[in-house]
């Protein structure tokens, strides 16, 4: 995965972590922490399969 694209994928979930914060200002952690840990999957799901379909356009690439 290029850096340009690991560092889009990170200053997304800063942001979605950020918006998950500012949400819930008065909660606490434990409050905090099933909402985050939905948001942080999310994003490493996102990652993930953006690179399963990369990794499927490189083989199709060196197959032809």
């Amino acid at each position: 995965m290029k850096a340009a694209t690991i560092q889009e994928i990170a200053r997304g979930a800063t942001q979605s972590v950020e918006q998950v914060l500012a949400e819930r200002p008065g909660a606490g952690p434990a409050e905090r922490q099933a909402s985050l840990r939905s948001v942080l999957a999310d994003w490493i799901e996102h990652a993930v399969k953006r690179e399963v379909v990369n990794d499927r356009r490189r083989v199709r690439r060196r197959r032809a």
